[in-house]
């Protein structure tokens, strides 16, 4: 028999509510922990399924539900103040006017705050995935042996992290030789602190980022 509009209605309010566990338990079934046959000890299931909950309830807890838009000052790009530096010094040699530094701690912009976690910042991954969280750095040994972290917002980019994990390697790198990091890591100023501590970067290949029918932007034409 067909339901009544009472009944369907009644049936709205519950869907509406059971919908919300079904994307939790969407988001759970990615660890595979209630997707598929469990084989480790019994007794670490609870512990197990609880670290998994309190990363879920973290995420939850900073997600772009809550947040407020806010004037913070600007970060000053890394190794900008010693690329200006050599710049300026250059320029002196050649007797020219110095520049003016392009980044200042005194100019502010908008940005998007967490009120749940102030510390967490904006991460944003194609168009769908935006939530406040934290993103790590880490730097191993060629056997994959962890030899150093580095935790920061969700706005800060990897280039921008490799100071900061390079340098707490510390008498670790007397012994190293060389230095692999993906195409994220592919900048002037990572590449000169590699090459001038004595090190051979080893980075990907990544392709000129010009439009097609265009020329590239160091191109020459044969003379």
């Amino acid at each position: 028999h067909k339901l009544t509009p009472n009944q369907k209605k009644h049936n709205s309010v519950i869907e509406r509510k059971r919908i919300v566990i079904e994307h939790v338990n969407r988001y759970l079934k990615r660890f595979r922990l209630l997707s598929s046959r469990y084989r480790n000890k019994q007794k670490r299931f609870a512990l197990r399924f609880s670290l998994i909950a309190g990363i879920y309830n973290l995420q939850f807890s900073t997600s772009i539900l809550g947040f407020r838009i806010g004037l913070v000052n600007k970060p000053i790009k890394q190794y900008q103040s010693e690329l200006e530096a050599e710049i300026n010094k250059d320029r002196e040699i050649h007797e020219k006017q110095p520049f003016n530094p392009k980044n200042t701690p005194s100019q502010q912009v908008e940005k998007t705050k967490s009120t749940t976690d102030p510390e967490s910042e904006l991460f944003v991954k194609g168009e769908h995935e935006r939530c406040f969280a934290y993103v790590a750095n880490t730097a191993c040994d060629r056997n994959g042996f962890v030899l150093g972290v580095s935790v920061d917002a969700g706005n800060v980019h990897d280039s921008q992290m490799f100071h900061e994990v390079y340098n707490k390697l510390g008498e670790i790198k007397k012994n190293t030789q060389a230095v692999a990091v993906d195409a994220g890591y592919k900048t002037p100023g990572i590449m000169r602190e590699i090459i001038e501590d004595g090190k051979i970067p080893c980075v990907p290949y990544k392709r000129p980022m010009t439009k097609d029918g265009f020329f590239y932007k160091k191109f020459k034409l044969p003379t």
